[in-house]
């Protein structure tokens, strides 16, 4: 008896011990983070999880850190872990909401961001991304009206009014479509050399579709 109860003590020793170190490669994981070096965050939020394996803070923060590499599946695949853990947390669903939106997952975005609007219906860019989902879905009138929401609630214009032209677009009303893209090129003033720069692509569909209009 002795004997178990020693071995019962190592034990548990242990398991502290593990719990310890995880938290130790936890926050070495959140400066490497704030230091920008977000493969060295992976690798310290990984050691924390391989220790701790219910370390659901660990998951939601190497989640986050692949967003910012811009690997979205990794960040899905631990987002969905992390809900295992708190399924109703709002900032989770609206973040794998996003990343269902980025990947081409409108369906799944839709569903998540819906979420939100039970529990956090103020969500600033919640507005934005259904509209995007529908967009994707190629549901144009209920993008729009997400995006009038969005602009509503003083969202970002240029990138609202892009998507706006597109759907008005897809919707054959060329109106409208040239009305908002004119919009966007003016907001992108405000911040030209930074959305010329991050982007290209959407800059020159919106020069595109200006150049054809009246």
């Amino acid at each position: 008896m002795r004997v178990i109860f020693a071995l019962l003590i190592l034990i548990l020793v242990s398991i502290s011990s593990f719990s310890q170190n995880a938290d130790i490669c936890f926050e070495k994981a959140c400066d490497y983070v704030i230091e920008g070096n977000y493969n060295k965050a992976i690798k310290y939020f990984s050691k924390a999880i391989e220790l701790k394996p219910d370390f659901e803070w660990a998951y939601l923060n190497r989640a986050s850190t692949y967003t910012l590499k811009g690997n979205y599946i990794k960040a899905i695949q631990d987002l969905n872990i992390y809900l295992r853990f708190d399924p109703e947390n709002p900032g989770a669903l609206e973040s794998r909401g996003i990343m269902y939106c980025e990947t081409n997952q409108p369906d799944s975005a839709i569903i998540d961001l819906n979420k939100v609007l039970i529990y956090d219906p103020e969500s600033m860019y919640l507005n934005f991304y259904l509209g995007l989902a529908y967009y994707k879905k190629q549901e144009y009138n209920t993008a729009v009206n997400y995006f009038n929401v969005y602009l509503d609630n003083n969202g970002l214009p240029w990138e609202t009014y892009y998507y706006m032209s597109l759907c008005y677009q897809k919707l054959e009303n060329q109106t409208e479509s040239c009305k908002y893209a004119n919009m966007s090129l003016e907001s992108i003033n405000n911040d030209y050399d930074f959305v010329i720069k991050t982007n290209k692509k959407q800059f020159k569909t919106l020069k595109q579709i200006v150049s054809k209009c009246k």
